[in-house]
């Protein structure tokens, strides 16, 4: 017979609403582990996202290590999505998944260096670049929703 140790299971009542695959969380609870600057980060990257015109907001499972995360879509995009918002209870995480033309519309020398390295280390499946950052104060998040707001006018097909 085999034995389960149960003290090292996680209770389900302890387990936080992002990171239960079974049961989709409301927003609100995916903001319920955040202290109150982190949760305030949280709502201004995602009042600026979902302002953002032809773009609509969904939960969605992304598995690991993003868990639910917030996703942003818009219809003209030639990415996966506009952008992820991810609720991880370590920091929040926002990616931003850009083509390779993207990238090249950017003015990359004067951008912030962690900005940078965001877009040179993110990932890059076929020719989309994942860049992803954590965001710990406004000044970081006003930046990302710099490149986001040059993403969403290049969608458009404004100039960025």
């Amino acid at each position: 017979m085999v034995q389960m140790n149960t003290s090292t299971r996680l209770n389900p009542a302890e387990r936080l609403p992002w990171a239960d695959r079974f049961s989709k969380p409301a927003v609100d609870q995916l903001l319920s582990h955040y202290d109150a600057p982190n949760a305030q980060l949280f709502e201004t990257a995602r009042e600026s996202l979902s302002e953002s015109e032809g773009v609509q907001e969904r939960v969605a499972w992304q598995g690991l290590p993003w868990r639910w995360t917030l996703v942003f879509e818009h219809p003209s995009d030639p990415t996966r999505a506009f952008v992820y918002l991810v609720p991880d209870p370590q920091s929040l995480k926002i990616s931003v998944p850009l083509t390779q033309e993207m990238v090249q519309g950017l003015p990359l020398r004067r951008m912030k260096k962690h900005i940078r390295d965001g877009i040179e280390t993110g990932n890059q499946v076929n020719s989309v670049i994942w860049a992803c950052w954590e965001v710990q104060t406004e000044n970081q998040l006003e930046e990302i929703l710099e490149i986001i707001c040059r993403k969403h006018s290049f969608i458009e097909g404004r100039v960025a």
